[in-house]
């Protein structure tokens, strides 16, 4: 619902220059995988979940949180109507898992790492800090969680860029 007020709403052009924007920017920069499996890149990471709700912030104009924290962004984006309850807590989820993560992993390493180099020690803190029993059970966790975040990427920017996109094969040249 909220896609389709937007191109009602004319941001058809935006829409289309994020989708093209993102691409590149994810592709180009080097500097964002600070995380194993390349936690904050990942389709359904860090950057995806930050994305979605800072886009959706910047076209909702009547959502105006008490401050940039994500939950407070999510919490004003929920009561605006521009996205479900359902939306939000996956949202709040995804942030949460990923930042939990990453703050421990830049905490205890200097760049990426293969998840068999990660010592059982910090696997078990990396699972508790998430609430999972086992790194097997943190693994699961992320696993769902981005496809999640992927989902709604999926349904709330990357559907409407693609409906918002002029087909050239139509346009006279």
């Amino acid at each position: 619902a909220t896609a389709t007020a937007l191109l009602r709403a004319g941001f058809e052009p935006v829409l289309c220059d994020i989708g093209d924007t993102w691409e590149i920017d994810v592709a180009d920069d080097d500097t964002l995988s600070v995380c194993p499996f390349g936690a904050p890149v990942t389709p359904g990471g860090l950057v995806d979940a930050e994305f979605i709700v800072h886009y959706l912030a910047l076209a909702t104009p009547g959502a105006r949180p008490a401050d940039t924290d994500p939950h407070s962004i999510v919490t004003s984006l929920q009561a605006h109507g521009a996205i479900s309850p359902s939306d939000a807590e996956t949202l709040i989820a995804g942030i949460d898992l990923w930042g939990r993560l990453q703050q421990m992993l830049r905490l205890t390493f200097e760049s990426d790492i293969a998840p068999a180099d990660i010592p059982l020690g910090l696997k078990l803190k990396l699972a508790r800090a998430v609430g999972a029993s086992d790194f097997t059970g943190c693994e699961s966790l992320m696993e769902a969680r981005a496809q999640a975040i992927s989902e709604l990427f999926q349904r709330l920017i990357e559907a409407p860029a693609q409906k918002a996109r002029p087909d050239f094969a139509e346009i006279p040249h």
